[in-house]
């Protein structure tokens, strides 16, 4: 089930704006490595289970026994597959993720983005991730990331010109750079003022050369 490999990546630790390395030898320590930062589990256990596939388990504790997969909530059952997809993705790989904030607590999700975010405080880009989510934590996670560059979406390509408003709700429009130097695919989406702040509507994912938003 884990695949012996070398499989590196960065962990970025927000206290103090400390960049870990962490490099680890199999695919399973990688996962524990995660889901304990994510602090949905302390350990998961994977073993064939004939005809049905994967059995999965999942220690939430250190000392705790092992709980079936389906008795510890839909939440952490949803953000094994993308840790396993992004820690096997190959070096440029694009990875889309639709909505992967849904069922979890605000602080996962926020830690969730730093798990899309790695690899791009170093000279490379490990992975390029594009999330089409409708969470603020996920979107406002990116600002500050090197090679994360936000903008305003302007009206037009003056540097003067003022943002893009949308009349019916006056949603502010943002453009989210997810390449190291801003080429290539960029993440468009509205911002949406609310009496408690704001809302994120996930608009579209284009090219750098595209304009659209909608």
């Amino acid at each position: 089930m884990f695949r012996r490999q070398i499989i590196r990546y960065n962990l970025l630790v927000r206290q103090g704006s400390i960049n870990v390395c962490k490099e680890v030898s199999t695919l399973k320590d990688a996962l524990n490595t995660w889901v304990g930062y994510l602090g949905v589990a302390n350990e998961i256990k994977a073993q064939t289970a004939g005809q049905s596939g994967v059995s999965w388990q999942v220690v939430q504790a250190k000392g705790r026994r092992a709980l079936p997969l389906a008795a510890v909530g839909v939440g952490v059952s949803q953000i094994l597959p993308i840790l396993v997809m992004g820690l096997l993705a190959p070096t440029n790989t694009l990875l889309v993720v639709e909505q992967p904030e849904l069922h979890l607590h605000p602080s996962v999700q926020a830690r969730l983005g730093d798990f899309f975010n790695r690899g791009l405080d170093n000279n490379e880009i490990v992975l390029r991730s594009i999330i089409r989510a409708a969470s603020d934590v996920i979107a406002d996670r990116a600002r500050g990331i090197p090679g994360y560059r936000l903008h305003h979406f302007r009206e037009s390509e003056a540097a003067n010109s003022p943002q893009l408003i949308r009349n019916v709700d006056q949603a502010k429009a943002w453009r989210l750079m997810v390449s190291k130097h801003g080429a290539g695919w960029r993440m468009h989406y509205w911002q949406i003022p609310t009496s408690e702040g704001s809302v994120i509507e996930f608009a579209n994912v284009c090219k750098e050369s595209e304009r659209e938003i909608y």
